[in-house]
């Protein structure tokens, strides 16, 4: 396992992380949850994302998360635990959940749940069109200056509204360690953020990734402007690459997400195979330019905006 820096002050995390997600919870028994969580440990992986919305009931992940930690004898000081707060995490209605009430409820909530005195990271999940954005920088802040996270980033924004949450949260003392977004073969208009990030000193780590059972992140299924049988030659090419690589399509794919340098870690699906074959792409990053040449010709680079209404409102603030 391969671990990088995320952002300036931040630790170092594994290159693939474990995201506990809706088949963990009251859904999943709890023995194959500590199967997974005793096969991460094996494989060197020290970040774990999780949030609310994971599992059957609202919290179910959260809470076998913290019963579990202490079953695998998994130490604190040993793993890097994110969660996010805002749009699609919380329970409520979508107005105000961005606001500094819903921020906290969620944080606090969470914290309840896992047992845990605090996040390593955490990120607000979207800008929120009804409540002004310092808002949301600001209750970030005062989660730090607590204690109730160590660090903090942004989720699913946009190039320019990630500008402008980390101008703002360095403005009020604090900084921001990375911004989490979809990247891959398949839906590459982060592209446009990682200049921003780049730039800005901050890391990036990749949601919605590509996994064994589905190589395609299921928000974006095909590029906006292919034909299905240019999305079937672009299968077939990656299967063909992969092949030669002695990899899984799916291990080409997150090989190709971590041969970007400005990529500190990939979250992967929560289930014990898939992260046992995930991880073996960490160590697999070398393309060589023809390899390159013919995936960008196959799953060409699509700029953003074409797909978010939601940034594209905040884009116009």
């Amino acid at each position: 396992m391969q671990y990088r820096h995320i952002g300036r002050s931040g630790p170092f995390v594994s290159a693939i992380g474990l995201r506990l997600e809706r088949r963990t919870g009251n859904i999943r028994p709890e023995p194959g949850v500590r199967k997974l969580l005793a096969a991460i440990k094996e494989l060197g992986i020290t970040h774990i994302d999780v949030d609310r919305r994971y599992g059957s009931l609202p919290g179910a992940a959260n809470e076998q998360l913290g019963r579990l930690l202490q079953v695998v004898q998994i130490q604190r000081d040993e793993v890097v635990i994110s969660t996010r707060v805002g749009l699609g995490v919380d329970l409520g209605p979508l107005t105000g959940f961005g606001s500094r009430r819903r921020v906290f409820a969620s944080l606090n909530s969470a914290l309840y749940r896992t047992g845990l005195d605090y996040f390593d990271v955490l990120y607000a999940h979207r800008p929120d069109p009804t409540t002004p954005l310092e808002e949301t920088m600001d209750a970030l802040t005062q989660a730090v200056q607590e204690g109730k996270a160590l660090q903090v980033g942004l989720s699913g924004f946009s190039p320019a509204a990630a500008r402008q949450g980390i101008r703002i949260l360095r403005d009020r003392g604090v900084e921001p360690v990375a911004c989490r977004t979809s990247y891959s073969l398949y839906n590459r208009w982060s592209e446009d953020l990682l200049e921003v990030l780049e730039y800005q000193g901050v890391s990036c780590v990749v949601d919605d990734a590509p996994g064994p059972v589905f190589p395609r992140p299921l928000i974006a299924l095909t590029p906006i402007d292919s034909e299905p049988s240019e999305a079937e030659g672009a299968d077939s090419l990656l299967n063909a690459i992969a092949e030669s690589r002695g990899q899984t399509p799916a291990q080409c794919a997150i090989s190709w997400v971590l041969r970007e340098s400005r990529i500190t870690s990939v979250l992967v699906s929560s289930v014990t195979a898939d992260v046992e074959e995930c991880a073996h792409a960490a160590g697999a990053q070398r393309f060589t330019e023809a390899e390159l040449r013919s995936l960008n010709a196959c799953f060409p680079y699509h700029g953003y905006g074409h797909r978010n209404w939601l940034e594209k409102h905040i884009g116009r603030r």
